[in-house]
């Protein structure tokens, strides 16, 4: 499983090279900037020094969380001190919850609750000789949060110690969204094998790799729904965009607190054209924490057709986006 608890390197040198590979591009909409008067230490500052938050360069900044009922520890965001030199003496810089920074990117995000948050300090320190502070950490507790949702917090530079230091006009905001990820969710290699007559389909059907990526998505803490990108992607005919394969749409999976896989279903009714799975119950459907690969035995029926056992193996790629 991946640590969703740090999801910035440690390396405070990172965020520089990241945040000035970005001013670099100059796109931001900054008079002081464009002209040349801040933005980094390789620009003519002009004698000026400047406090501001690299992630501020975009409109939100996204972030999944693992849906767990306890607080886990987040690190949202370092400032930069923009000078030609170093910092001489310790800069500290305070920072405040700034939600309608929110609503103004985007008033469809929720404001993230007060009570599933909280903020061990709200200030940030850049030491004597470095550019970059330390992180803004956020402890979240996201079981009362709904996984279909999306919700945000917003931040502002508010305070900067040194009063000969300003704060960088378009670069003194961020907002951070979260979406509420479990364990299960993500891009996985899929494969299966079907029990087949030999007579009623080709032989190289009975076990194959899927040529497309799935995914899957949290629909509960303890829940996913399975998309397959093929579909999703238009490139089988006449599916509606999300469909499985299982039918119009994606089959639902459901864990036990072992993670072992206690229901699969197919959420569309049955019609002639449908498709419909089902736990196999002499199978052994699970997920495997160490190789994050979910076993799936199951019982796939299409109706005119006998049922079809099934074993799916879906092996993690990659954190989905």
């Amino acid at each position: 499983m991946v640590n969703m608890k740090k999801l910035f390197l440690n390396n405070k040198y990172l965020y520089f090279t990241l945040a000035l590979s970005f001013f670099l591009s100059s796109c931001l909409k900054d008079k002081g900037f464009d002209n040349g008067e801040y933005g980094t230490v390789n620009r003519n500052t002009e004698g000026q020094k400047w406090i501001s938050i690299p992630l501020g360069a975009f409109k939100t900044n996204a972030i999944g969380v693992e849906s767990r009922a306890a607080f886990q520890s987040i690190d949202l965001f370092p400032v930069s001190f923009d000078y030609k030199d170093p910092a001489a003496t310790d800069i500290t810089v305070t920072v405040q919850v700034n939600n309608d920074l929110v609503t103004a990117a985007d008033p469809s995000i929720i404001i993230l609750p007060p009570s599933a948050y909280n903020i061990p300090s709200n200030t940030l320190t850049v030491k004597a000789g470095e550019r970059i502070s330390d992180v803004l950490a956020l402890s979240i507790n996201t079981s009362t949060l709904d996984p279909s949702k999306k919700y945000g917090i917003g931040f502002s530079i508010t305070g900067v110690s040194d009063p000969s230091i300003q704060m960088s006009s378009n670069l003194k905001n961020a907002v951070f969204v979260f979406t509420i990820k479990n364990k299960y969710d993500g891009i996985y290699r899929y494969s299966a094998e079907y029990d087949i007559p030999a007579d009623r389909d080709p032989a190289w059907l009975r076990s194959f790799t899927y040529g497309f990526e799935v995914h899957l998505l949290t629909t509960g803490p303890r829940s996913v729904s399975f998309l397959n990108t093929a579909f999703n992607a238009g490139f089988i005919p006449l599916m509606v965009p999300g469909a499985s394969g299982f039918g119009g749409t994606g089959m639902a999976i459901v864990f036990d607190e072992n993670d072992k896989v206690i229901s699969v279903t197919n959420p569309v009714p049955p019609d002639s054209r449908n498709r419909q799975v089902a736990l196999n119950p002499s199978g052994n459907s699970r997920y495997d924490n160490a190789t994050k690969t979910l076993y799936l035995d199951i019982i796939f029926t299409q109706n005119g057709f006998d049922p079809i056992p099934m074993r799916i193996t879906m092996t993690f790629l990659r954190v989905r986006p």
